[in-house]
Order: structure tokens, then sequence, then C-alpha cells
């Protein structure tokens, strides 16, 4: 995200691949069993086998310059009454990323990378955009009652999230055709 919020066209990245080993992208990280994940984790210290590490480390090679161009194509909203701009829209996609977390900020509750946060927040970006009449950022600085708009959207989907998770029916594929079934969680809504 930093690379692209630099919108420095010729930035790459290279990053070790800390999921190569992973044999399940659904099984927790921890134990390796399906069904939950390292959040969840009640498997002991002993119970719990780590492998060894590979001799080479795998590495991802990301060219920014080439993101920015599949973003191109996927932020383009051909039904906004003003025009594109791909500043903005990459702008825009760093905000949307922050409100599905990180390392350092916390996700907003409905909005769960693992059950397509991602996704959802772009399709609600998309639809709302001729709506909105602008971007969410403005040079640098966020349009509050655009953002309203967006957090509209997601509070329309929110009962629909939470109540997959609470039924554990949830499944996403990823763009990559991975397949994710997300066990029921502990909520604390069980009382509304």
């Amino acid at each position: 995200m930093l690379a692209l919020a630099t919108h420095e066209p010729h930035f790459r990245v290279l990053r070790e691949d800390v999921f190569a080993n992973d044999t399940s992208p659904s099984a927790c990280r921890m134990c390796g069993q399906e069904g939950h994940y390292a959040a969840q984790c009640t498997g002991t210290k002993a119970e719990i086998q780590k492998k060894p590490p590979p001799d080479k480390k795998p590495f991802i090679f990301l060219d920014v310059a080439i993101l920015r161009e599949y973003l191109e194509v996927e932020l383009d909203v051909p039904s906004s009454y003003f025009p594109f701009s791909l500043e903005q829209a990459i702008d825009d996609w760093v905000l949307l990323i922050f409100f599905v977390g990180n390392d350092f900020l916390p996700h907003l509750p409905s909005l769960e990378i693992r059950e397509g946060a991602i996704d959802t927040l772009l399709k609600i970006w998309k639809a709302e955009l001729p709506r909105m009449g602008g971007y969410l950022t403005n040079q640098g600085r966020l349009e509050l009652s655009r953002a309203q708009i967006i957090l509209e959207g997601l509070a329309k989907r929110e009962d629909e999230i939470f109540r997959r998770r609470r039924e554990g029916l949830s499944h996403h594929t990823t763009p990559f055709g991975r397949t994710f079934r997300l066990t029921a969680l502990p909520l604390l809504m069980d009382n509304v």
C-alpha cells in the first residue's frame, strides 16, 4: 500500500513469502489443522510441531507499475459522469484497504479479509462512485460526506455478513481460485 501511496510508477518490492510452506491456505498457522485460525487455536505447545525451515527462502517480487496497470482496469467506473483519475482512484483504493486493517490497524468488525472484505468494499465503491460525485480523497484529504456513503453501503451488508459468520456457512473463493470455508466464530451479538 505504501508503494502505491507514493504514486511512484517505477517502484519494486521484494519480500519474503511467509506463507510459502503452507500446505492448506485455510488451515491454522499454529497447528496446521482445518476449521479454525491461529487466533482460536487451542493446541498446546507440546502438540504443535514446527516444520524445519527450508534451505532457501522463497521471495515475492512485485512490480508496482504492473499492479497500477491492473488497478487502472479494475478501478475504472465508466458510469461515472466525471473523468477517470488513476491517481485519485489509487488513493481511494489505499484508503479502502485501511478499513480492512493491517499489522498495525485493526479491521472494521464486518470486514474480514478472509471473507472477501476487499471485494465487498470495491463493489460498494464502484456502485456508489457516481452517486458520490467524486473520489473519496482529494489531494490527500478525506471527503467525509463521500466516506459516509461508502460506510452506509457497508452497513446495508453487515447483517448478512454477521449472519453468515454466525451460521458458519460462509464460503469465499479468492480471485486465485482458493476456496475458504469459514467456521462459526463466537460472536458477541448472540443477545441482539
